[in-house]
């Protein structure tokens, strides 16, 4: 089992190794702060090849709580459970199952997608770290003196406003009005390759920029789909119901994912185990070996040249 520690000092975030799980089921995270942390840290915590989380959850039902894409060409579809249901059972893998089969299909819906994470922007993503800290749902509260039929700038500053508020209230700390946009615009440009405050108009060249620069020139989308689903607890029944969908080739990730407030609004700690191991870290390691050397081939031998000595 992966154990860490997130904590924040006022003026950004860190992640470490730590030796345990530190605090107690009563302060588990609320599935938008686990939401938040890993589309941001999901790098250093889900095991495998890197997942280019370009998606989160807007309705209450019909789609996953997180979507990506890797270099692979694969959507990953990630269930979140936590606070208010800390066991995932069969009926939260069976609705993994529908949302993989009434998936995206087509590169144009990746497009839309990263293009909508684009439009909200640089404010929606300042909110986002200010309701980690905060420990709130920001997409469902009105911001500082904003109603909910206010123009989306105005609507989206108001939340940033609010959350960096309540940041400070809950964590004690006096923070930089401007401080979780700055945190934000860093954060758009490693994520996204761009820094914006959305709206946006035409986003095509923006996300053929980040196809090329994050996911290889020779990318496209393969219509296979990884699902995880993320708990505190996995049902004995989870196991089961499992396994038959994962020899029948469905990439199925089933891990213990538990985050926990340790320092109101200052330190989590977060633990990951996967009870049924991780098969596929193998697997994509050589596979993204095998990418690499294509990139570089392509790289040193264009279309033209290809079948001349010096190219094979």
């Amino acid at each position: 089992m992966k154990h860490l520690s997130l904590t924040f000092d006022g003026a950004g975030f860190a992640l470490a190794p730590d030796e345990q799980m530190r605090g107690t089921a009563a302060n588990r995270a609320i599935e938008e702060q686990i939401e938040t942390i890993l589309s941001h840290w999901g790098d250093d915590l889900l095991p495998g090849g890197r997942v280019h989380f370009i998606s989160r959850q807007r309705s209450l039902i019909g789609e996953p709580d997180l979507a990506g894409v890797d270099r692979f060409g694969r959507l990953h579809l990630v269930e979140i459970k936590s606070r208010s249901y800390p066991t995932a059972g069969s009926a939260e893998l069976l609705q993994l199952v529908t949302y993989m089969i009434n998936r995206t299909t087509t590169e144009d819906g990746i497009a839309e997608a990263y293009a909508g994470a684009l439009w909200y922007g640089r404010r929606a993503l300042a909110a986002r770290l200010g309701g980690l800290v905060a420990r709130r749902q920001i997409e469902t509260m009105r911001g500082d003196q904003v109603a909910r039929d206010a123009r989306y700038p105005e609507r989206s500053a108001g939340h940033a406003a609010t959350s960096a508020r309540l940041a400070a209230e809950v964590s004690g700390l006096t923070l930089a009005p401007d401080l979780f946009e700055r945190l934000a615009a860093t954060e758009m440009v490693r994520r996204f390759g761009v820094d914006h405050d959305g709206p946006l108009g035409d986003t095509d060249s923006l996300w053929e920029e980040f196809r090329r620069r994050r996911l290889g020139s020779i990318w496209s989308l393969t219509g296979n789909c990884v699902v995880w689903l993320l708990a505190p607890n996995l049902a004995d029944e989870l196991i089961t119901t499992a396994r038959p969908l994962i020899s029948r080739g469905i990439d199925v990730r089933l891990g213990v994912f538990d985050v926990r407030e340790v320092k109101p609004g200052r330190q989590w700690s977060i633990s990951l185990d996967f009870p049924l191991g991780e098969p596929w870290v193998e697997r994509e390691r050589l596979h993204s070996a095998l990418l690499d050397a294509t990139e570089r081939f392509l790289a040193d031998c264009p279309a033209g040249q290809r079948g001349r000595p010096a190219c094979g």
